[in-house]
């Protein structure tokens, strides 16, 4: 797949916020801190951490997970023990597969709020007390909540 972008940068929390998304293509854009780790941006806005290694010659690029749910802190540090293990010939991929757990509708509806009503409903008031109604399903993971 091509990219309209690839650049290499100082990521930080606050260049990370203020990524526009892709206009056409998807864009990547490298750390200059861990060579390894890069984003991806969409063109929804979604920003996602990958790793990219070579154990055993070939070319692995290791999903790490969507920013904000895993930090620029984080998405270092598991970079980092992915190259580590793969320096040490200890890479197995199954290892490092992120973790597959759907984030709670308790945790999705303020970032909902905050990311998407706030910026653009001027009476976000209403809709997060319409949102209010689902309390009940706060705690469960948003792959376990079905409509009937």
């Amino acid at each position: 797949m091509s990219y309209d972008v690839c650049m290499k940068q100082m990521l930080t929390t606050k260049s990370l916020d203020a990524m526009s998304p892709a206009t056409t293509k998807r864009y990547e854009v490298r750390d200059q801190k861990v060579n390894s780790l890069h984003l991806r941006v969409s063109t929804t806005g979604a920003k996602v951490f990958y790793t990219t290694v070579r154990p055993n010659g070939s070319r692995r690029r290791t999903k790490i997970g969507p920013y904000p749910v895993v930090s620029l802190a984080d998405a270092r540090r598991k970079a980092m023990e992915i190259t580590r293990d793969v320096e040490l010939g200890e890479f197995d991929k199954a290892s490092h597969a992120p973790e597959e757990t759907a984030p709670t509708l308790g945790e999705v509806i303020p970032q909902f709020i905050e990311l998407h009503v706030k910026p653009n409903t001027k009476d976000w008031n209403r809709t997060q007390s319409v949102l209010r109604k689902f309390d009940g399903l706060k705690d469960r993971p948003l792959d376990q909540i079905k409509l009937e």
